[in-house]
C-alpha cells in the first residue's frame, strides 16, 4: 500500500513538472514570435491623420492637450486619442514583406482606411476570417494585429471630439 501511493505521488509530480514545463515552452514561443507593431512611443507622436473612405481627420498636439484641426476646429476627446495611440505598441502576432504576398487578397490594394503618426502611415486592410486579426501595412511590411482599433477609425468624426460643453480654460463667473 505504501510503494503505491509514493508510486501515485511521484507520477503526480512528474505530471505537474510536465505540465510547467509545456506552460513556460508555449510562452516563450509566444514571447518570440509576437512583437510591438511599432518602435514609436506615444509621447513622440505630435501630429495624427486618420482617412476614412473620402473623409480625413487631422489632429495635433499642443501644450499637452490633442485638438482636431479638420473638419472642424475643437478639442479632441483624450480618452479616445489615447486608444488610437495605443496602436503604435499594440502586438503584432505575423509579419511578411509585401513582396511575399498579393494585396488584392489581404484587402491591401485599394486603401480606404489609414492613420498617421507624424511620418508613420498605417495602411488597413481586411481582416483574416479565422482569427479575427486584422491585416495592416507599415511600409513594406504586412502585420497581423487584433482587431480593436479599425472600428475607431471608422466610426464618425464625433467621437474623437472632447466631451465638455466648455474648452477645459474657460471659467464661468
Amino acid at each position: 500500500m505504501r510503494s503505491r501511493l509514493l508510486l501515485n505521488i511521484a507520477l503526480l509530480v512528474l505530471v505537474a513538472l510536465l505540465g510547467y514545463y509545456a506552460y513556460t515552452t508555449q510562452q516563450q514561443n509566444q514571447a518570440d514570435t509576437a512583437f510591438q507593431l511599432t518602435a514609436l512611443s506615444a509621447d513622440e507622436i505630435e501630429h495624427i491623420i486618420i482617412r476614412h473612405n473620402q473623409r480625413s481627420v487631422e489632429l495635433r498636439k499642443s501644450a499637452g492637450r490633442w485638438r482636431m484641426l479638420q473638419p472642424i476646429d475643437i478639442d479632441a476627446n483624450g480618452f479616445r486619442i489615447d486608444t488610437l495611440l495605443k496602436l503604435l505598441n499594440t502586438v503584432s502576432h505575423a509579419s511578411y514583406a509585401v513582396t511575399e504576398l498579393n494585396p488584392d487578397t489581404y484587402g491591401l490594394s485599394d486603401i480606404t482606411t489609414s492613420i498617421q503618426f507624424n511620418d508613420v502611415v498605417i495602411e488597413f486592410g481586411d481582416t483574416n476570417p479565422i482569427n479575427n486579426y486584422r491585416y495592416v501595412r507599415i511600409g513594406e511590411r504586412v502585420h497581423l494585429i487584433d482587431d480593436h482599433f479599425y472600428p475607431l477609425l471608422s466610426s464618425q468624426v464625433g467621437t474623437l471630439v472632447a466631451r465638455e460643453l466648455l474648452p477645459v480654460d474657460v471659467s464661468i463667473d
